[in-house]
């Protein structure tokens, strides 16, 4: 099961990734938990996006970003 990021759900930088994309940061982020289970660099994660999501590199790394800032909190929370 996926560990819960739901704090990154409210961000007020979510609409634009919204806009951009179709879907909220914490649908990426769920999305990405299953793919990946925060076991992916960077790198690997916006090359997914792009490839098989056909995201911009710009939202790609975006997204990235939020998704490893939301794995590195759940691990210092003690989360897996």
């Amino acid at each position: 099961m996926a560990p819960n990021r739901a704090a990154h759900s409210t961000s007020p930088t979510d609409d634009p990734i919204k806009t951009a994309t179709g879907k909220r940061t914490q649908e990426w982020v769920s999305m990405l938990d299953q793919w990946c289970s925060g076991d992916a660099t960077e790198e690997v994660v916006i090359r997914y996006l792009v490839m098989q999501h056909k995201l911009p590199s710009f939202w790609a790394q975006a997204i990235a970003k939020r998704y490893l800032t939301a794995v590195g909190e759940n691990q210092r929370a003690g989360g897996s």
